[in-house]
Parts: structure tokens; C-alpha cells; sequence
């Protein structure tokens, strides 16, 4: 919502789903549920992450110069770049996929917490 400022409080509330009172505990966790993406193996995350190594533009450089080796009969150099090219994208998946944890780690370590109302009465939830 831009300029928010310029609404009423009563136009906000009915914009955003809610009263004064706040919203109820139901109402809380729909909407909860409802923002999560929901990615059911965790191999999918890491195939996304391997093929994302792909896309980088020295990659596919690398991958342009593959071709051209086999089209043009040179297979052992063809071999020798496709060997690189999987090297490299290996070690740059190993290298996102140890820093993602290490990121993740660090957030279960920090807390944030918010005040919210939920059925009328104040509350402080973990976000």
C-alpha cells in the first residue's frame, strides 16, 4: 500500500483485514500458513542451487567453448573444459550451499520479536 498516511485508520483496518481489537489467533495463523512457500524435498532447493551455478556468464562461456571444441573435432580439449566447467560449478554449489546454512544458523541464534493483538489482547510473538 503506498502513501498509507493519507488513509483513515478505519480505511487502513478494512484494507488490511482487521480490527482494532486486532486479529484472532484463526485469522493469524491463515495468514501465516497462507505467505509460507512450501518446497516439499530439500533436494529440489539443491538442484535449484546447482543449475543456478550455471548461469553465471564466465559459465556459459565455458559451456560456448565446449561446443565449439566438439563441433570442431577438438575432443580432448572439449574434455579438459566440460572437466573444469563441472568442477567449477561443484565447488561454487558446496561453497552457496555451506554459506546458506551458516546464514541459517545465524537467524535461529537471533530473535526478533513484535508486540501484535490477537482477540483484543497484546502479545509478544517471536517473528
Amino acid at each position: 500500500m503506498q502513501s498509507f498516511w493519507t488513509h483513515t485508520s478505519n480505511e487502513l483496518l478494512q484494507t488490511l483485514n482487521t480490527s482494532a481489537n486486532g486479529l484472532t489467533q484463526e485469522a493469524a495463523y491463515q495468514k501465516q500458513q497462507k505467505g509460507k512457500l512450501k518446497i516439499q524435498q530439500p533436494w529440489i532447493e539443491d538442484l535449484i542451487l546447482l543449475l543456478s551455478q550455471y548461469k553465471k556468464p564466465l559459465i556459459l562461456l565455458l559451456v560456448f567453448a565446449v561446443i565449439l571444441s566438439a563441433v570442431l573435432g577438438e575432443y580432448s580439449e572439449s574434455f579438459i573444459i566440460l572437466i573444469v566447467l563441472l568442477l567449477t560449478g561443484i565447488l561454487g554449489f558446496f561453497q552457496e550451499r555451506n554459506a546458506g546454512r551458516a546464514v541459517e544458523k545465524l537467524r535461529q541464534l537471533v530473535h526478533n520479536k513484535a508486540s501484535v493483538k490477537r482477540d483484543g489482547v497484546e502479545k509478544e510473538i517471536i517473528v
